[in-house]
């Protein structure tokens, strides 16, 4: 009897011994899932920083186009002709108020 006593105490012993490590294998897995999640997130990264590089590249090329020096011109133009829109109208205003201007 003295022989199956020791075989079940050690049977009720190896689960609480193995929990331990069940607990690090587990642990493991997790840290595998988070590096390859790390490095599947630093590829995206990377892919992201080249479009917004590729981006910004295109704009700074746009900028110094025909089209852009152009465009900035023609919105000088029409700033100064409602500048002076806004002076003729206000002279206007003045000139019927104030007869005597003219």
């Amino acid at each position: 009897m003295g022989k199956g006593e020791k075989t079940a105490a050690t049977a009720e012993q190896v689960p609480v011994d193995l929990e331990p490590y069940r607990r690090l294998i587990e642990i493991q897995k997790q840290l595998v899932r988070m590096a390859e999640q790390h490095e599947q997130s630093r590829r995206e990264c990377d892919v992201l920083r080249q479009q917004v590089a590729r981006e910004m590249e295109a704009l700074r090329h746009v900028k110094s186009g025909m089209r852009h020096r152009l465009r900035q011109s023609a919105s000088r133009v029409f700033k100064r002709f409602s500048s002076l829109s806004r002076i003729e109208a206000s002279y206007r205003t003045l000139k019927s108020k104030l007869p005597f201007l003219c």
